[in-house]
This record gives structure tokens, sequence and C-alpha cells, in this order.
């Protein structure tokens, strides 16, 4: 769109210049648009910050110059027809395109790298950038003051019944939106420029930046939806002015009486009423443009470009409205333990440390509608699906690959024998958790921690899909990473075979003694290698320890058994044949556990749908736009 403005401004095709360049904006808008709602899935599926936008200063970055892409379509689309809105769809182009170039300049200067959780540093090229940005930014601006007087201007008034002024409205909101949020994200930015010219700044974002962005984009949203749906009908059916009043009127009375339902429903608090507009607005939205649409439908789908984009915003916005607004912790700590560090315990720390429930091995636990019961630490294969116990796999001189210590067998398939060395994502622990509904419905989850020495461990949330709600869960903590398991002083116990030994206050019983080959392990021409099984019988069930005793030529020695769950690391140390004597010795430490924090997102698919409506939307409208393109610009106008 800039570059066909630009054209259209040196060669005096002042309107004509629209035409071409409209198909070209909706399909950036829905190129961009698409790209951040894929971040925001993203971070949703991948990150543990509890949601899918956290009004991070580069997120903000891509949705400014978005809002204004989109206000430009809207401007773009009345100057088409008239020149009322020439002027705004020029400005509204050049601010798009330097939005972007603005945009790419404090990301990657490293200029919001203390403000962001994004790692973009300085790569050097800071100067070219702003060199980049200020060429074009003269550029536009210079030719547009040299054309200025030139351009043809709509004299006439633009009526309150008219489809302009709606889209006007609209477009001003969107502006509006876009200005509050570059606002707050060009602190840094400002912060730079003074300090740059020797000047000293105390210039600082906010404390609760996502609150007051919140706030200030609720109050836009709820202008967009309404105006939205007003200027649909006035687009469409403005000439029936009756007509035009019923329909809005009953689309406006539906939407209440649906609202009204929904408060009473999900007992939404009377405190609560900005939530309550803003539902009663998209409710509406969707009624309107949805009856706009069957409208279209019976004429011309072609068209409806519009109507299914508005639809699916709405749609977005309600189900940003329920997961966000409506979103709760359902783990809760009942442990009566400290579950975060005590110099971490501020008022959010106090919440955190209610909102997190303690899962012990093999122990279950409620959390809501849920019984839990943590099974262990997983690991991934390369090659193989599914997720396999860690003590299962032996390490190696090789950080990725390990040996095997049992078949590898997934839905009936065996994969790897015993003994086969495997290639493993060593770096991502996953947690087995299983879940059990109210229901009696089964199913794992598998929350991840990556493990990175360099920048921090990172936690991936599990995330349960139901058609009315996601139970999102991740670990906050974890023997092994959050917390080191201190063994006790060795301790020795001579038995026999089923004598009964104490563990870390278990009762075990010696089972057997038998040879044993060992995965992984060359055993030469005479080394004998010897396996014990020790039964600990444990209040969820008996667990099974397999220590080994290897003899090798004049040395022994011994593979000791850790067993996470119990807390027990066992090793058999000697053997006295002549008198059946065997020797163990044991060290005890902490129970394996991790700290879970589990969130309930309330109608989350709205959301997707809603933004996948809205994507459809745009693309028909592209298309159109591409379709028109290659028709005589009298039939265009016709429609």
């Amino acid at each position: 769109p800039f570059a066909y403005m630009m054209a259209g401004l040196w060669q005096k095709q002042y309107r004509e210049w629209v035409r071409p360049a409209l198909p070209w904006a909706l399909f950036a808008a829905v190129v961009l648009g698409t790209g951040i709602l894929m971040g925001g899935y993203w971070a949703y599926e991948t990150l543990n910050f509890g949601g899918y936008w956290n009004w991070d200063p580069v997120e903000n970055a891509s949705y400014v110059p978005w809002l204004v892409a989109v206000a430009a379509i809207h401007a773009m689309i009345i100057a088409k027809k008239n020149t009322s809105a020439l002027k705004m769809s020029l400005i509204l182009s050049i601010g798009t395109f330097i939005l972007i170039l603005y945009a790419t300049f404090i990301i990657r200067s490293g200029i919001l790298s203390t403000v962001s959780v994004h790692s973009f540093t300085d790569l050097g090229l800071s100067g070219q950038l702003l060199l980049f940005l200020f060429f074009f930014l003269f550029l536009a601006i210079g030719i547009s003051i040299w054309r200025w007087k030139t351009l043809p201007a709509d004299t006439q008034e633009i009526k309150i019944y008219s489809r302009e002024f709606w889209i006007f409205i609209g477009t001003a909101i969107l502006l509006a939106a876009s200005f509050q949020v570059l606002y707050f994200t060009s602190y840094p930015t400002a912060k730079a420029i003074i300090e740059g010219f020797g000047g000293v700044s105390d210039l600082a974002m906010p404390a609760k930046m996502e609150k007051i962005h919140n706030n200030f984009q609720l109050i836009f949203a709820l202008g967009v939806a309404v105006v939205s749906s007003i200027g649909q009908y006035m687009y469409w059916q403005s000439a029936d002015r009756n007509k035009l009043f019923r329909s809005l009127g009953t689309a406006a009375i539906v939407a209440l009486v649906l609202t009204l339902g929904a408060v009473i429903a999900i007992n939404i608090k009377a405190d609560e009423i900005k939530f309550m507009l803003l539902l009663w607005a998209c409710l509406f939205s969707v009624i309107a443009n949805g009856s706009i649409l069957i409208h279209l439908l019976r004429s011309n789908y072609k068209i409806a470009g519009g109507s299914v984009t508005h639809i699916g915003l709405a749609i977005m916005l309600i189900g940003i409205l329920a997961s966000g607004g409506y979103s709760k912790a359902i783990s809760l700590n009942n442990s009566g333990l400290l579950l975060i560090k005590e110099e971490e315990l501020t008022p959010e720390g106090e919440r955190e440390n209610k909102e997190n429930t303690l899962l012990w091995a093999n122990q279950p636990t409620q959390m809501d509608d849920y019984s839990l019961t943590y099974k262990g630490k997983r690991m991934e294969l390369r090659d193989a699906p599914g997720y396999y116990p860690r003590n299962w796999f032996l390490p190696t001189k090789e950080e990725y690959k390990f040996t095997l210590k049992n078949d590898l067998i997934y839905k009936g398939k065996t994969y790897h024998k015993a003994g086969e060395t495997v290639e493993t994502y060593p770096e991502n622990t996953y947690y087995e958790i299983e879940a059990r509904d109210k229901k009696g419905r089964i199913f794992n989850l598998y929350p991840r921690i990556q493990i990175n020495e360099q920048m921090g461990n990172a936690a991936s949330p599990h995330v349960k899909k139901e058609w009315d709600r996601d139970v999102y869960a991740f670990v906050n903590g974890a023997m092994g990473v959050t917390a080191e398991r201190r063994w006790s002083d060795t301790e020795t116990q001579n038995i026999r075979l089923k004598d009964t030994l104490y563990l870390n206050d278990y009762v075990a019983i010696f089972e057997s003694i038998q040879p044993t080959q060992m995965p992984g392990f060359s055993l030469k021409k005479g080394d004998l290698a010897f396996k014990a099984t020790v039964r600990v019988m444990a209040k969820e069930g008996d667990y099974f320890l397999n220590p080994v005793f290897i003899i090798s030529e004049d040395r022994v020695g011994n593979i000791p058994e850790v067993s996470d769950e119990l807390g027990i690391r066992l090793a058999l140390t000697f053997i006295d044949h002549k008198n059946g004597a065997f020797q163990f010795t044991y060290n005890t430490g902490q129970r394996d556990f991790i700290i879970l924090k589990a969130l309930e997102k309330p109608y989350i698919n709205l959301l997707w749908m809603g933004v996948l409506i809205m994507i459809t939307g745009f693309t028909m409208a592209t298309v159109r736009r591409i379709q028109d393109l290659h028709k005589k610009p009298a039939l265009v106008a016709a429609e």
C-alpha cells in the first residue's frame, strides 16, 4: 500500500492508487494478524505465564502496526467511492509502513532488552535501521506536503446516518487503541533519546502495565464491537431508515437478554459491569453482523468478507473475556507447607503459595474436580512416540545417547529392545500426572521442564482441552530442579534371602538373587553379574529395587538402584556365598515430588474459533478485492 500511495502522489493519480493497493493492504493485515495470533497460540502452548498475550513491548511492537493497517483498510474502502477519506488513507498508509520500520528498530536495536522478556540485543545495526526509518519517513512527509494542496477534497458534510461516518468512528477507535499501546511501548525509546543527547531521564514503565493495557483496550474493544455492527448495517441497509432502526433494536434487545442469561448462569459480580458491557457488545456484534451475513449469502457470498471478519472478531473477544477475565487457579495448597522461598513471600508470592499443589510420587491428591497422581519423571526419544520412565535409561559417554534397561513398547509395538542405544532429548524432563475427573475418566498430563544452565530452566505446560474449558497445568518446582535431594549417611545391613529390612520408613523383603546380563556393559569371559530383587512395601503398592553386584577378575563392583519415588538409593556391596549372606548399603532422602500449578480457562475455544473465522473473513475480502482488479471500475462501484 505504501508503494502504491507514493506512486499515486508522484503521478498525481490521487484516487487511482487506492484500488490496486487495497488487496495488498488486506493481504498485509492477514499475514501480520495471523503471525501475531500464531505467536499468541505458541506462547499459550509453550510458555508458563498462564496466557497467550502478556503486553510485552516486543509483542506490542507488532500489534500497533496491525491496528493502524486495519484502520487504513477502512479508510481506503471509503476513499474508493468518494474523496472524504483520501487524506486519511494517505496518512494511515504512511503510518502503517513507518510503524513497521519503527517496530523493527526498537526490537533489533536492543532498546527494549531491559523491559522485555524477549532476548533481543543490539546487533550493531542500529544506525542502519535508524537511517532506513528516517529516509522513508522524510520521503513520505516530503511528497505528501508537496502534493497536499492538490489532493481532491470532498466538501459535502458527512451525515451521521451515512456509512462513511460510522467507518470514520471505527477508524478513530482503532487509532486511539494503537496510540495508547504505542505511548507506553515507546517509553524506553524516549529514555534512550534523552540520554543519547546527554540528558538524564527517570522515565520508566509504570507498575502493573498489564492491568493498564487491559483496562484501556477493553474500552476500545467494546467500541469496535458496537461500531462494527452499526457500520455494517449502514453499509448495506442505510437506504431504509425504519428497517435499519428495527434491525439494530432487535439485535440490541436479543443481545441484552443473552447477556442477562450469561450473568445469571456464570454469576458475574456487580462490580464487573465492564465485563457485562463487553459481553453485550460482542453478542450484539455477532447478531447484527450475522443477520447481514445471511442477507449477503442469499445475494452474493463473495462480498460477505467484512461481516465474517466482524463476527470472528466478536467471538474472539468473547473468548478473551471468558478465558482471561474468568481464569481461575484450581491448584490450591492444602498441605500447610510453604512452597516458595521465604525471601519471595511478597503479596504476589503469598498468592503463588496458595495457588500451587504439592504432589508426592504415587500419592493421589485431590485438586478441584480431579484426583491427581504424580507417576514420576519421563523422557522422550527422538525416534519413538510416547514418554518413558527416566530410570529405564542408562547414561553413556555421549550426552544425547542412553542404553535401555527395558524393552521400549508403545501401543503394542516394540520400538527398541533392552540393551540398545537410543537418542533422547536429555534437556527435557516430562512429569507424568494421572488425572481422574469426577466422572471417572482418566487422562495423563505431561508438563515439561527444560534444563538450560545458561539461560535458566523453562517450564512448559500441558493443556488438557475440553469443549468448554482448558485445564492448563505446569510444574513450578520439582525434586532435582528447584530442590536438591540430600542423601543421608550410608548405612549397612547384612541379611539373607527372604529377610526383612527397613528403608526410609518402609518395610522391604530381599526376594531373590540371580545372574543377569547388563545392558550397556561388556562383561568379559569369566565376569559375573548378579541382580538382587528387593520388594519395598508402600501404602500405594509394592516397588521393586534391583541393585547389581559385579565380579570381574580380581575386582568387584556394584551398580546401585535409585528410587526417586521412595527416596532410596540401594546397593548390593558384598556376597558371602559360603554362608549365604549379603551386604546391602543404602541412603535415604526426600521422596520425589513436584509443585504443580493448574489454571482453568473457560470457553477459550471461542477465542481460537473466532481467530479462524476472522482470518477467513480477511481472506475472503482479500480474494474479492483481487478479483475486483480484473473488473471495470464501474462494475466494482455497482457492487
